[in-house]
């Protein structure tokens, strides 16, 4: 996936994280890609609800998994990079806000995947 198609990814799924400013967990704690308040994880803001199944719950985007093939639909250039980089955000939504690392951790995808920080990170600071 192209650098550029990663920072639009990146910056869509930061947008809708500090935006949200929760988890989106059902009554047991467990991250879900979209909870019964409406609220998505990193990975669940790209999928529309015309396109969500509760089915898809408890499933960790993989290369060539089931959520990597619903993504497909509507992010038709996601490649194994692009798997990858979801991974990581999603990892972020679901460890982060309760280790109080969420700054630190999203910077650290930045770094990694030779992105740019967006605006809406620039002022959150560190854990």
């Amino acid at each position: 996936m192209k650098k550029e198609r990663s920072q639009e990814l990146f910056n869509t799924i930061a947008e809708h994280l500090m935006k949200q400013n929760a988890q989106s967990i059902n009554e047991d704690g467990n991250c879900l890609y979209k909870d019964a308040e409406g609220r998505k994880c990193a990975v669940g803001c790209l999928i529309p609800d015309d396109l969500y199944d509760a089915e898809i719950e408890g499933r960790m985007i993989v290369w060539d998994g089931a959520i990597y093939h619903l993504l497909l639909k509507v992010i038709p250039d996601v490649d194994r990079e692009g798997a990858i980089l979801l991974r990581e955000l999603q990892k972020v939504h679901d460890r982060c806000y309760l280790e109080g690392t969420f700054g630190d951790a999203l910077r650290a995808v930045v770094t990694v995947h030779d992105l740019d920080l967006p605006e809406c990170l620039a002022t959150l600071p560190p854990a």
